[in-house]
């Protein structure tokens, strides 16, 4: 069966952003890693309880796009922040990602929106924080039901403290929203 004018996956040129928006594997351990900079994978495996191998072989891809480099203490990982296809993809980005691994309304989520219908909604973060919009609003703001919007800001209050962390979240522009909440 000719494949036409298509090209294979493998055949395509991915990013660095592109490798977290498309395996929440390596999201989450990039976001792990991240965090508790410098760690091993075998610190992550033991915290976090994912399966070994499927953990070096996201570490392997993270290390093998330039994300992670090791060290003698562990790994340090690269604060990324790279625009794919007008979606900002940050550490924090990748924490929100990886919510899907662990979460079936996240996996839900992606089904119906896509990947980075979910990394778009880390953009609304901020004004969550200040009291600008709701959770509601959110959902109004990604194009999506307001029920979503409430699960994608579900999803983003579990990942807090990564979000908090991710030194690139200032420079994620946020959507405008009119004003704000009475």
């Amino acid at each position: 069966m000719p494949l036409g004018e298509s090209r294979l996956r493998s055949e395509r040129i991915r990013t660095r952003g592109d490798l977290l928006l498309d395996d929440p594997e390596a999201s989450h351990a990039y976001a792990w890693l991240h965090r508790h900079q410098p760690a091993t994978v075998d610190e992550y495996v033991g915290t976090v309880d994912v399966n070994v191998r499927q953990a070096r072989l996201a570490a392997n891809r993270l290390e093998a796009h330039g994300l992670l480099e090791r060290t003698g203490a562990g790994y340090e990982v690269e604060a990324l922040h790279e625009t794919v296809e007008g979606v900002h993809v940050t550490p924090g980005v990748a924490a929100v990602l990886a919510i899907q691994l662990e979460n079936y309304a996240a996996r839900v989520f992606v089904q119906r929106h896509g990947t980075r219908t979910l990394a778009e909604a880390v953009a609304c973060w901020p004004l969550i924080e200040d009291g600008t919009i709701d959770s509601g609003r959110v959902g109004e703001v990604l194009g999506v039901h307001e029920q979503d919007g409430v699960a994608a800001t579900n999803f983003m209050r579990a990942v807090a403290d990564y979000l908090d962390l991710d030194p690139h979240l200032d420079a994620v522009p946020t959507p405008d929203v009119g004003p704000s909440l009475p």
